[in-house]
């Protein structure tokens, strides 16, 4: 995969003819898309085999929500509505492992694409000790009879659905 990243970033695409400079960012979209996937199998393994470590260190949250949602938004879903929220009591700074953090918001920012509707809202608020980040959308939800196995790898895609059923897993990182 990352070969194949490599050489896509090292095309001249302005000199590449326009039809097949589309497809060329078919082909880099898609290999973008199979990195996502590496990436999220190997954090699920390593959760599974309890290895994964978090990196706690100190970030503004406001910032560090602003910035993922502005990257999400701008590269994967322009159309798509994102507005974040914090209640006035949580700190300026919070410890958390900006990462897995990251990888857990656009994980469920994908999901609100692929399988609900915009426009969708982060809520930051503080519960007791913890500091509770949620997504919602304004799509109509699963299916109540698959609410129960969302986190179950590799079963919470229906047949035909995009995605590998290890995002909305990983977010309990």
């Amino acid at each position: 995969v990352q070969r194949l990243r490599a050489a896509l970033q090292g095309l001249d695409r302005p000199a590449i003819p326009g039809g097949s400079r589309a497809t060329i960012e078919e082909i880099d979209e898609e290999v973008q898309r199979l990195h996502r996937t590496v990436t999220a199998v190997s954090h699920w393994a390593a959760l599974e085999a309890g290895t994964l470590e978090a990196t706690l260190e100190p970030h503004d949250l406001r910032a560090l929500l602003a910035e993922i949602t502005e990257r999400f938004v701008s590269r994967r879903a322009p159309d798509l509505v994102v507005t974040v929220e914090l209640q006035p009591d949580i700190e300026d700074e919070v410890r958390l492992d900006a990462r897995l953090f990251a990888s857990a918001i656009v994980s469920l920012l994908e999901n609100a694409r692929d399988h609900g509707a915009g426009p969708v809202r982060i809520h930051a608020s503080r519960a007791h000790t913890k500091i509770e980040v949620v997504v919602r959308d304004s799509g109509p939800g699963a299916p109540y009879e698959r609410i129960g196995r969302l986190d179950e790898p590799f079963r919470a895609v229906p047949p035909g659905a995009v995605g590998t059923g290890l995002g909305l897993g990983l977010r309990n990182a």
